[in-house]
């Protein structure tokens, strides 16, 4: 595979097979709280990924310039930086962003603790908005508001991933029309007053 080989929609597939609802890897049964928060967030952090780099111009994306843009220093190498730049680009409701920065808090303090932590030591987990369509429990409330926030996320952002493949297919496929609103567009904005508006 060569550096230029990134097929945008292969990646989605490959990583939609693990993200069936009846296969969310963090909703399988007996998973301690580190493992069901590193994992779920693991997964979002992929999936935001994905949506974002959906959004790259096709010809400008290579593994590498992947690997670039979202690892070690990259602009978008951190979970921050990616939910910052995904709800910047409509990719994320107000719900999801606000529930994604929980996670994110979430996630870094049982990454970085170097003692067990708990999710019902999170009172935060109880803010979580967002609830997903499965059904879903688990053996405290923290745990279950935790599991539907994620799941919810992941759904929204796989649609979020498509609707965007969809977007740049219907563009491509209509390239002349698109052309017609450019040259549209060029003419209203000479046409616009250039007086300073108070």
């Amino acid at each position: 595979m060569s550096d230029q080989d990134f097929d945008i929609m292969k990646e989605f597939a490959y990583l939609f097979k693990s993200v069936q609802p009846q296969k969310l890897p963090f909703l399988e049964d007996g998973l301690d709280d580190a493992t069901l928060v590193l994992l779920a967030t693991s997964l979002v952090d992929e999936l935001l990924k994905i949506a974002l780099v959906a959004g790259f111009h096709k010809n400008a994306v290579s593994r590498r310039r992947i690997e670039d843009v979202f690892t070690g220093h990259g602009p978008l190498a951190t979970f921050s930086a990616k939910i910052s730049v995904s709800s910047l680009l409509g990719l994320t409701t107000a719900n999801v962003r606000h529930d994604l920065t929980i996670l994110r808090k979430i996630r870094n303090d049982f990454a970085h603790s170097h003692q067990q932590l708990h999710l019902n030591d999170f009172a935060n987990c109880l803010s979580l908005k967002l609830i997903s369509k499965l059904n879903i429990a688990d053996k405290s409330e923290n745990r279950t508001r935790f599991k539907h926030s994620c799941a919810a996320i992941i759904g929204q952002l796989a649609t979020a991933t498509l609707i965007r493949n969809a977007q740049y297919r219907f563009i491509s496929k209509n390239a002349e029309g698109v052309t017609r609103e450019y040259e549209t567009m060029l003419k209203e904005a000479s046409e616009i007053d250039d007086a300073p508006h108070e």
